[in-house]
């Protein structure tokens, strides 16, 4: 068969989109969940709920964002089990930094809320290390 008779070759690009049309409806109705929860989240700063209620709503409205990104976005819905695997201990390792940062910051020692009056041991001995 000479050049002559071959017929002549499409530009793949062009020949692929054209048999598998690309349609964005899953990720454009994502990301318009993602901005309403990011909105309701912004309302949510300003509404008059109580402390504990007011952040078990964020945290459940955060958590509800993450799984949308890790699922459509990150495409972990169609992932093999070694990508499963490296997208949990990431989220593990997270989860150990959370509680290794919130047991320091627990158990740190309170500051008084008045300063230390002029004779007080604590005042004259911090003077003399700063003075050094």
């Amino acid at each position: 068969m000479t050049r002559r008779d071959t017929p002549p070759r499409q530009e793949e690009g062009r020949g692929f989109a054209r048999r598998m049309p690309r349609i964005l409806f899953p990720e454009l109705l994502v990301y318009g969940l993602l901005l309403l929860l990011g909105g309701l989240s912004l309302g949510l700063a300003f509404a008059p709920l109580g402390q504990p209620t007011h952040i078990l709503v964020a945290l459940a409205i955060a958590v509800v964002m993450i799984g949308l990104v890790l699922t459509f976005f990150m495409d972990l819905n169609r992932a093999t089990a070694i990508i499963l695997l490296a997208a949990a201990s990431g989220v593990i390792f997270l989860m150990v930094l959370f509680v290794l940062t919130m047991s320091d910051y627990l158990t740190r020692n309170v500051a008084p809320d008045e300063p230390p009056s002029v004779g007080d041991a604590s005042a004259v001995s911090l003077r003399t290390s700063l003075s050094r």
